[in-house]
């Protein structure tokens, strides 16, 4: 019998109304249409920058290769490449951000383009991160970072709820996304603030944690660790999956739980049963981004009220697709709606 996607809790609060599809109901596909969403990302920013070249010999100065420098690429990463991905799938998304007041924070800006609403908070004395990965075609050789990652203050945290209030005042928002990879942007308090200010306009969040406040996101709507970051947190290593989401909930009282095991798939549970979804055998190019891209497709299926099982097929599609591509990068719609089809 299919496990039904029945969110029931909290759906006052949340403002959610999810559908129920039952076996009887067939082959009923969900149509990938996101247009018409709103969805602000709220996070870390990057600058992922890859130097490329080829490697034919070892250098006579050290043991180490040398690479013949051919091609420079630059890409927005972390919440600037959520972001990305969320408009590729169709929706209109504004991204907020505290960087440094420097060329990584405007190289980023030029890359992400004037159909997003970008709100860069640049503060004096700050780095906004940059990674840079050195590449022999798709073997990675180095990479280095050049950031700081101290917490944000209280007088910059005040400066992200007001522009927050402004943001929400003026757009009608349909989602917001955290997404934390432990730079300093999304301190505990600030955390706290902002989930009650969605709670408080019934609008649903969405959590990519990292181990540093990973249980600071109490009362959010979707949380999605990896396994090894719950691992960490919990201190849990168990073959049973469902005692994962136990612990989670005993903690945060979210909604839907989304682990993500990398190649042996994801992990549903909506707080009244669980389902693993394996992934099908193919070959993995780079693991990078791959789960901002899972994110940023489960924000747009929650909303329109995919079931639990089209849910899950559709996100291990999409990390599929995107694990065969090198480097940080960003779903193909067309690809991603042409083998959803036919799945």
């Amino acid at each position: 019998m299919d496990i039904l996607y029945e969110l029931r809790r909290d759906l006052d609060q949340q403002n959610v109304s999810l559908h129920d599809f039952s076996a009887e109901k067939g082959n009923y596909m969900q149509d990938l249409d996101f247009s018409g969403l709103h969805v602000l990302v709220i996070g870390d920013v990057m600058l992922d920058r890859y130097m490329i070249g080829d490697v034919t010999r070892i250098s006579p100065e050290a043991p180490v290769p040398v690479l013949n420098l051919s091609k420079i690429e630059d890409r927005p990463g972390g919440a600037a490449n959520v972001t990305m991905n969320l408009q590729a799938l169709g929706m209109d998304v504004t991204l907020l951000s505290v960087t440094g007041d420097d060329s990584t924070s405007t190289k980023l800006e030029e890359l992400l383009g004037h159909s997003i609403g970008i709100h860069f908070i640049k503060a004096p004395g700050r780095k906004t991160s940059l990674k840079t990965r050195f590449m022999a075609g798709t073997q990675h050789l180095m990479r280095v970072d050049d950031e700081n990652s101290t917490y944000i203050d209280a007088g910059l945290e005040d400066v992200v709820i007001d522009k927050i209030q402004t943001i929400l005042n003026h757009n009608d928002v349909h989602a917001i996304v955290f997404q934390d990879y432990n730079k300093g942007i999304l301190t505990a308090n600030l955390i706290s603030k902002i989930i009650t200010i969605a709670n408080e306009n019934k609008i649903p969040t969405f959590v990519d944690p990292k181990e540093k406040n990973f249980l600071a996101y109490k009362n959010c709507t979707v949380f999605k660790p990896n396994k090894k970051e719950i691992e960490t947190c919990s201190g849990i290593y168990s073959p049973n999956l469902e005692t994962y989401d136990t612990w989670l909930r005993s903690h945060l009282s979210h909604q839907l739980t989304c682990l993500t095991l990398g190649s042996k798939g994801l992990y549903l549970h909506n707080g009244t049963a669980g389902k693993h979804f394996d992934t099908k055998m193919q070959e993995i190019v780079d693991v990078c981004g791959a789960g901002d891209t899972v994110l940023a497709l489960l924000v747009g299926c929650f909303l329109k009220n995919f079931d639990m099982n089209d849910l899950g097929k559709i996100l291990n599609i999409a990390g599929g697709q995107v694990c065969k591509k090198s480097g940080v990068a960003i779903i193909d719609f067309k690809e991603l709606n042409s083998e959803y089809s036919l799945s």
